[in-house]
């Protein structure tokens, strides 16, 4: 059975941090269980120490996240520990103003109206698009305008689910959709004369951009695949999504 690593908190410190997340990762909001990883935000060879106020509650897949960059050859931003600690801080005071109910309370018909309303932002087009990760050919350039648009309806207030388990799944999924968009901007570039956007890749091999030395070759291919693997990502959350939502709205 997985269990939480310990990095040097003390129980006592384990045991706030867990309390204060409600066993949440405080990135992605992800509830994760026993599978967590607390993380030093300054590293004690940096001088950081093993304080409540020095640790961060993450999930596997985020914690894998920290400090991978090679700040030699740096690829995307990495976390700071300021953003860090605006993370933890807002999730925990997140979870210090929720009641989060109890999974067995009668799902409303709000919530099962806001799930459908979510899941209408996926339209047949775009889940084609993500199920077949093609996105290393031209799509159209308001192809994944739906999901842009989710991004915009998903800061109003009102766009929140009551039970908190459906919220929760809701921040991890809108996670990856943001992610994936983030992607689509950085990857993704005009097709001159069409109303398309391929990769710099694409582009590149069909003669529509200057042929490039090696080394930026070869980051065109890295940024295809990470475009791929966001693709793949944003697919598998919203999977996931729909399927667990599904079991506790019909519970």
């Amino acid at each position: 059975m997985s269990e939480v690593k310990i990095m040097g908190f003390s129980a006592e410190v384990r045991d706030k941090v867990l309390i204060a997340c409600n066993r949440h990762c405080c990135i992605c909001h992800k509830f994760c269980g026993t599978k967590m990883q607390l993380h030093h935000i300054q590293q004690r060879a940096d001088g950081g120490d093993d304080s409540f106020e020095n640790c961060i509650p993450l999930c596997f897949d985020c914690h894998s996240e920290m400090g991978k960059i090679d700040p030699h050859h740096p690829q995307g931003r990495q976390y700071s520990p300021r953003e860090l600690m605006g993370h933890r801080d807002s999730w925990y005071q997140k979870v210090k103003n929720s009641s989060f109910t109890t999974h067995n309370t009668k799902i409303c018909d709000e919530d099962k109206e806001l799930f459908n309303k979510i899941c209408g932002f996926f339209n047949d087009e775009i889940q084609s698009y993500l199920k077949e990760e093609i996105l290393c050919q031209p799509f159209p350039h308001d192809l994944f305008y739906p999901l842009d648009n989710l991004i915009y309806k998903n800061k109003d207030p009102l766009f929140t689910f009551i039970d908190d388990k459906l919220e929760s799944m809701k921040d991890t999924m809108m996670a990856s959709v943001e992610k994936f968009i983030g992607c689509l901007c950085m990857y993704t570039f005009s097709v001159q004369n069409s109303n398309n956007n391929a990769t710099n890749l694409w582009l590149v091999n069909h003669g529509w951009a200057k042929f490039p030395n090696k080394a930026t070759l070869a980051q065109f291919e890295q940024d295809e695949k990470a475009l791929a693997q966001s693709s793949r990502e944003v697919w598998e959350s919203y999977c996931t999504f729909v399927k667990d939502c599904r079991r506790i709205i019909n519970s």
